[in-house]
């Protein structure tokens, strides 16, 4: 995340997934370096509508569970 997180290249995958019809979650990883980890989160469920968003930190097992 952090300045890696890109919306338009995350609604651009969305795209592609919907007009192939198969099921997706976005995975969102290095919670740990961010200082608001869950403002991300919910920009990309904001494009993502209804599909899981998932938000991991890698130094935390139970954030894997």
């Amino acid at each position: 995340m952090k300045e890696d997180f890109k919306l338009n290249r995350i609604a651009l995958f969305l795209s592609l997934i919907n007009e192939s019809k198969t099921e997706l979650v976005v995975d969102l990883s290095k919670e740990d370096l961010c200082d608001e980890p869950n403002d991300y989160p919910l920009q990309a469920q904001k494009l993502n509508g209804v599909r899981p968003v998932l938000s991991v930190n890698g130094t935390s097992s139970e954030s894997c569970e």
